[in-house]
């Protein structure tokens, strides 16, 4: 943040507190989250600071990245804003802030990483399962969230794909379980299909080839609600499809599908 004018603002309200916007970022990659060591502290972090007056918050972020680590950021992804009676902070000096973190997430980004830099005292990439000691009970808190989103994604991930695949190759007995009671599928043929229709042609399918999926990810929208998109490949009838699923009465079901012929 720009020195002079919180110097200006301290000279006028001295140790009192101060409302600052931060915004961080968790950098990651392989299973390890890069950390700085700081020179104020001597705790462990991740980088960021405060936005500047007029300055975007993802501008601030990136910027804020670059000056602490050297690495600039090829994209962010917003995770989650915390405040709260944790955000209050008093400095060496007895300064007193109430910190606003606006935090992203990023794991792709360029440049080469310093030994040190003017607020760091070093920067080191930590196992997530081996997070160094000597860090603030806020900042863990704040790792773990993101640690703990990165294992459920994963494990969506092999969930929504393990039904989309069973339910491609009607390997699944059990589909009624598996699609919602209000679930609608947009054929490739532009036919429009509710569950019951789902069911009874699983009855009478027969299987000739196995059908692959490549290229499935998830979107996960909310706690709630996932988008999966894929392309499905069976000799020469490859489609590209999405799916929404839905968390209803303790458990993931398809109420939406849709397929797109390609050529």
């Amino acid at each position: 943040m720009n020195k002079e004018y919180v110097k200006t603002i301290r000279e006028k309200i001295g140790h009192d507190m101060l409302i600052f916007c931060g915004a961080a970022t968790i950098v990651y990659k392989d299973n390890q989250i890069l950390l700085q060591q700081r020179k104020d502290s001597g705790y462990w972090d991740f980088h960021g600071g405060c936005v500047e007056v007029g300055e975007k918050v993802e501008d601030a972020a990136k910027r804020e990245l670059f000056e602490e680590t050297g690495l600039i950021a090829e994209s962010l992804t917003f995770f989650n804003i915390f405040s709260g009676e944790s955000s209050l902070h008093t400095y060496p000096n007895n300064d007193q802030s109430y910190i606003i973190d606006i935090i992203f997430t990023c794991n792709a980004f360029t440049g080469q990483l310093p030994s040190s830099t003017e607020e760091t005292l070093a920067l080191e990439w930590f196992d997530m399962n081996h997070l160094p000691d000597k860090i603030t009970s806020k900042t863990r808190n704040i790792l773990n969230q993101f640690i703990d989103s990165i294992m459920r994604k994963d494990d969506l991930h092999q969930l929504i794909y393990d039904y989309e695949l069973a339910i491609a190759n009607r390997t699944i007995n059990h589909v009624d379980t598996i699609l919602a009671d209000c679930f609608i599928e947009h054929g490739s043929s532009g036919t429009i299909y509710n569950k019951n229709d789902v069911i009874e042609a699983f009855k009478h399918f027969k299987i000739d080839n196995e059908i692959q999926i490549v290229d499935f990810k998830i979107d996960i929208k909310s706690d709630t609600l996932i988008l999966a998109t894929f392309k499905t490949i069976k000799k020469d009838k490859d489609a590209i499809r999405s799916s929404l699923w839905q968390y209803i009465d303790g458990k993931w079901q398809m109420v939406f599908h849709q397929g797109t012929k390609t050529l």
